[in-house]
């Protein structure tokens, strides 16, 4: 029985010291995937050795607190509104798996409990290596170590690397486990140990400082985040149609689209869209409603509780007062700031160092009878083994998939860069075969098929056999447009890429700029405010001859953003077309004032004015940010291609 606690322990700490410095180039996403890849590895291991002790012992042993039901109903918030309101429940469980993320944390954390329960100092210990190690890449990524290091994918080589992909969470989680480094070095009473971590503790603080200063404005390693007004914005919107379940866990980028306010394209930032609040509370809100955020200012009164009874006692400062302190600095956070998984397994880790815990034992044997007498059987605990172990069968196969899927992906995007189509090609159909249910592969497959049906379309003489190349890659390209959109109904950019497909089709295909149209139209009622749509859908208009629709949807874009230069551009083309040449100046004038005088934009501008002005015709021009409508473009086959029946646009409810 040692030999599995030991070997639990041994994985849990790894757990703990891995999962803040994973990073792989071997995926597409090379920071948060790893660390999901590692935590649902190292987490599954765990579990198995504990349902192999469950077998042997004939019971269940676990450590408690007076928290654990409520972040157990905490993490159920997730899981239920993964279930109830996540369109793609694949988003939620499997892919990035937010939901199962959260819950393999809990488990763990429930698992680290029991293993380091005698032995807290041990967890503490694994908490101040991996923060660490985190400074040492820090520091050496700073210095430029890095990237003298010529066997190291590019990514690590910048000078404002972090393994946690941003230095904002890398400094929190640095300040956050500052203090548990320097109780280490103040009541450790061996020498080399005490050395250690000393030199640990000044590490960390050069970490931070250096962190700080990377992330002053203009720095490269200055944070990007939404802004508070729109973040509580969304999330009171969200609260009005689901107030229960939110929008569904994983599925915040949908929300942001829909509810955004319009003063938000008054922000530097207008043009982001953004898949987490401003911070992890709005994110909570927005994602998992009510039921969420009850559940968490419960833990947050359980934590508040606990900190006043550790720190009554701070003139004995311990281990409980510096886990205490630094559970409170990360539960601050949570309301600035958004979080990732190594800040929330950290949160994690603070609770079960700052917490009393007490014995639980569930007994699984069963008394049996048998000719007369009595034996015990280990029936019942097999019977709990087993099912643990097939619940981890279940997650290691969906999971080994997602990990394999997203690998091709990899694969297939790398392809793409070397120019390599039959390569990118493969792979994204292996992609998709192994993992469906992830929309990035569709719409990247969706644009590898319109590549190559252009390209083949290009060519001077088109052949028969060509043709039927063509319509078949334009008809695969439809349909993975079509799958982003069946996966995830709600969400604009999917809608975005099923009419940007079809627009590219326009040029060989009859009637793609009517579904271009109609799926334009869509996305904007999920995207209202985002001018970039109108300015695409008035582009289709323009490219078909209707003139006065495409100046209406450029004056709503102006509307949605008075100060974006390209959809004044875009509407002075139209009137331009239009021959209404006196608002076509007008127009055309205030694109002048709204570029930079030493741009290329602000020459297109001059140079359109004053051929409006001297009634010449123009050649449209594409500048650093003016895009000039789509021009009616002839077939480039012919005669052109029709689309099949079941090429339009999936209808919404």
């Amino acid at each position: 029985m040692q030999f599995l606690k030991n070997l639990n322990k041994i994985i849990l700490g790894a757990l703990v010291i891995l999962l803040p410095i994973s990073v792989s180039s071997l995926f597409a996403n090379t920071f948060d995937f790893p660390k999901v890849v590692v935590l649902a590895i190292l987490a599954c291991l765990a579990i198995i050795v504990f349902a192999i002790e469950i077998a042997i012992k004939s019971k269940a042993e676990f450590k408690i607190s007076n928290i654990d039901l409520p972040l157990f109903i905490f993490v159920l918030s997730f899981i239920i509104s993964g279930i109830v309101s996540t369109q793609n429940k694949a988003e939620a469980f499997i892919f990035p798996g937010l939901a199962t993320s959260v819950s393999l944390i809990f488990i763990s954390y429930l698992l680290i409990k029991k293993s380091f329960s005698s032995s807290k100092e041990s967890l503490l210990i694994a908490v101040t290596v991996s923060s660490t190690i985190v400074s040492l890449i820090s520091i050496f990524s700073f210095l430029g170590v890095l990237t003298n290091i010529p066997q190291l994918p590019a990514f690590i080589k910048n000078v404002a690397f972090s393994t946690f992909g941003g230095k904002l969470p890398e400094t929190i989680f640095l300040i956050s486990t500052l203090l548990l480094n320097i109780y280490l070095a103040l009541s450790e009473k061996e020498l080399v140990k005490k050395i250690f971590f000393i030199v640990s503790s000044a590490i960390v603080i050069l970490a931070i400082v250096l962190g700080i200063s990377t992330m002053l404005p203009g720095k490269p390693g200055a944070p990007v985040l939404a802004d508070f007004g729109s973040s509580w914005w969304v999330a009171v919107e969200t609260l009005k149609t689901s107030p229960i379940f939110g929008v569904g866990t994983g599925n915040y980028l949908t929300a942001f689209n829909k509810s955004l306010p319009v003063s938000h394209n008054l922000n530097p930032l207008w043009s982001l869209r953004f898949t987490t609040g401003r911070s992890f509370v709005l994110t909570l809100i927005t994602e998992n409603g009510l039921l969420g955020l009850s559940s968490f200012f419960i833990v947050m009164f359980f934590i508040v509780k606990n900190s006043v009874h550790n720190l009554k006692k701070i003139k004995d400062f311990g281990l409980e007062q510096a886990s205490t302190i630094s559970l409170l600095i990360v539960s601050v956070i949570f309301f600035i700031y958004p979080i990732n998984l190594t800040l929330l397994l950290l949160f994690f880790v603070l609770i079960c160092l700052a917490f009393a815990n007490y014995d639980l034992v569930l007994n699984l044997s069963a008394t049996a009878f048998k000719n007369g007498g009595t034996f015990i059987s280990k029936v019942p605990a097999v019977f709990v083994g087993i099912i643990i172990l097939i619940g981890m069968g279940f997650l290691i196969f969906f999971g080994g998939k997602s990990v394999l899927a997203e690998r091709k992906y990899k694969l297939a995007i790398d392809a793409l860069i070397r120019n390599d189509g039959k390569a990118t090609y493969d792979h994204l159909r292996q992609a998709i075969a192994t993992n469906q249910y992830i929309d990035k592969y569709h719409a990247t497959y969706a644009q590898v098929n319109l590549a190559l049906a252009r390209a083949i379309a290009q060519k001077k003489d088109v052949t028969e056999t060509e043709k039927n190349t063509v319509a078949q890659l334009i008809q695969q390209a439809i349909r993975e447009a079509k799958s982003t959109v069946t996966l995830n109904p709600q969400r604009a950019g999917n809608w975005e890429i099923l009419a940007s497909t079809y627009t590219a089709t326009i040029p060989f295909a009859q009637g793609a700029d009517n579904f271009a149209i109609q799926s334009y139209l869509q996305a904007i009622s999920l995207d209202p405010i985002n001018p970039n749509l109108r300015i695409a859908l008035g582009g289709v208009y323009y490219s078909l001859g209707r003139y006065d629709e495409a100046i209406g949807t450029f004056k709503l874009a102006i509307l949605a953003k008075q100060d974006l230069a390209n959809a004044h551009y875009n509407l002075a083309v139209a009137y331009r077309e239009k021959k209404d040449i006196n608002n076509a100046i007008k127009e055309m004038e205030i694109v002048l004032n709204l570029v930079g005088v030493n741009s290329s934009d602000y020459k297109i501008a001059t140079t359109e004015l004053n051929n409006l002005k001297s009634n010449k015709i123009s050649k449209d021009e594409v500048g650093e940010n003016l895009n000039p409508p789509l021009t009616n473009q002839q077939p480039n086959i012919n005669p052109p291609l029709e689309l099949p029946i079941d090429a339009n646009p999936p209808t919404t409810q």
